[in-house]
This record gives structure tokens, sequence and C-alpha cells, in this order.
């Protein structure tokens, strides 16, 4: 094990007491792995591990000062714990004059100084926001891709048409003259019901922004009918359909499985991207520094600088 060093200048989380000692972050290059701890909603500790594309990996191995690691003599293992130790591991390439073969010797590192670790694990936290920004922006743009598709916003416009339609059929006979009213007022309700169906559909030519439609279907309610508002309020204390609460969601027209998938955990993809399309992706200028420094996002194809936006991160 190497020297010590104080982890609270730099480390993600508060530092426990020597007894529960425990690791903060690990880093395995063979395997591209770093392992993070977390804590959950209940202070538990849980870890993350996170699995660096080659790329990265090989950015991180090559840009480091070559006194940590190079060609010849790179990191393998690197890890931190809360006690304010650290470990390193290193693959020196060394000769074997009996088999005549060059060949990777491991060996820990006892010389590395406090500075070096908390080199080394600035990038390695930069990498990690590396890696997490673009496997986010990749599950984001595939899925972004399949909502975005001209069939799937026609199927989306389509089935909000489909189920208004539905409901005007079904009431018809509502706004007929000879209509028995159940309550009095009631068939004065329908009619403006039905007007609120006719206008509360809207289709993308309304909107400016394809995320801003994707939003508005998934968020979208019907106006509750004369019968549900007059069992809510049968002394119409509450003018009709002038609260959220007169509004809700219907079941849409069934789709396939997978689209069904897709719309689950869309919305918050849609609003997640569309704030960065707005804001860009929020950093903090030690890990931007970092990424710069040592070029980690060098012919990283999906990951795009400019869309940084250094904030308090």
């Amino acid at each position: 094990m190497a020297s010590t060093f104080n982890p609270s200048d730099f480390i993600l989380q508060e530092i426990a007491p020597p007894e529960k000692k425990s690791t903060i972050l690990e880093y395995d290059s063979k395997s591209r792995m770093v392992l993070v701890r977390v804590f959950n909603k209940e202070n538990e500790t849980k870890y993350n591990a996170i699995y660096l594309s080659e790329q990265l990996n090989q950015n991180i191995l090559t840009n480091l000062p070559p006194e940590l690691s190079d060609d010849k003599d790179r990191i393998v293992l690197f890890g931190i714990y809360d006690d304010g130790t650290f470990m390193m591991f290193k693959e020196k390439m060394k000769y074997d004059f009996a088999t005549q073969q060059a060949k990777w010797v491991k060996y820990e590192v006892t010389d590395a100084t406090v500075e070096d670790a908390k080199e080394v694990f600035a990038v390695l936290k930069s990498a990690v926001f590396v890696q997490q920004t673009v496997d986010s922006e990749e599950r984001n743009n595939a899925i972004l891709e399949i909502l975005t598709k001209d069939e799937y916003i026609d199927e989306l416009y389509n089935n909000l048409i489909f189920k208004r339609d539905d409901l005007l059929r079904t009431s018809d006979y509502r706004v007929l003259s000879d209509y028995p009213e159940l309550f009095e007022g009631e068939q004065e309700l329908w009619i403006k019901w039905r007007t609120e169906l006719r206008n509360c559909v809207r289709s993308l030519n309304d909107f400016s922004d394809e995320l801003d439609y994707l939003i508005y279907v998934q968020e979208f309610k019907w106006p509750v009918d004369p019968l549900v508002y007059h069992s809510k309020y049968p002394n119409k204390e509450i003018e009709y359909l002038s609260t959220d609460d007169q509004y809700d969601r219907m079941p849409e027209k069934v789709s396939t499985s997978f689209q069904e998938i897709v719309r689950k955990n869309s919305i918050a993809i849609i609003n997640q991207q569309k704030l960065r399309n707005e804001q860009g992706i929020p950093v903090n200028k030690q890990i931007l520094d970092i990424i710069k420094k040592y070029s980690l996002n060098q012919d990283l194809l999906d990951f795009d600088l400019s869309k940084l936006n250094v904030g308090d991160v």
C-alpha cells in the first residue's frame, strides 16, 4: 500500500471513520472498469460499475503523464480508500533472456506520491463523467430516433384522434333535443365537453419543436365528462373544466409491446434531451479542465465538448 493522503480535497463522498474503511474508487485498466462508491436514498453504501470504451480507456493510459503511465509501463490497477490510503499497480515491459521474449510484469508502485494519486483520481473521475455522458447520449439518441420517426409521430396523433372521435361518437345522443337530463344543465355541459374534445387535440404542426410535441403527447390529459364532473361537484361549486383535477389520462389505443416499453420512460428522456439542447450538458470546471488537459475526448465521436456547459455541479 502506498503512502496516505487527505482525500477530503477531492473525493466524491464524505469520509467515513477508519474503522469503516471502504473503497471510494477502483480502476482496472484490463477490464476497463471503474468501480465508484455511491450512497442510495437510505444512505447505504452501493457501488456502480462503469465500463469504459476501449478508446476512452486508451486515452487515459496514453495521455497520463509518462511517469504514471506509458506504452511500456502502464497502470493496471488503482484504488482509493476512505481512510486516506491508496494503491497503484503497474505493468512494465521486460525482456526475459531465458525465453528470449518480452513480457508484461505486474508490480506494486510503492513510491507514488499523494499528488500522483490525486492526479490519477481526477482523471478517472473525469473519465467516468465522459463515459456516462456518452452512454446517456447514445441511449437517448436511440430512443429519440424511434420517437421522432414520422410513422411514430403519426401514430401518436392518430391514437389521440381515434380516441377523441370515439368519445364524440359515443356521446352524440346526449346533445339531441329529446335527451333526458339527469341533472339541471347537463346537456349544456355535454356541449362544452364535446367542444373541448375537438379543441384539445393538437398536431405536430402546432409546435416549433418535435420534442415539445412529444412532451405534449406524453403529458396529454382528456377532459372528464359531465357525469364524472357531477359526481365530484354535485353542487357545481367549481366551474366545469376550470381545474386540473377535471382532466385525466385515458387509455390510448393499443400499440405494439416495444412501443409501450419505449413510451414508459420516454418523457424523462425527452425532457432531458430538450434541456440539454437548450442549456448544454452541465459539467464543473475541474472536470472540464481535466478532460481538455488529458484529451479524454480524443477520437470519441459521441462526445462533443461544445455541448458542455460549465456550471455548479
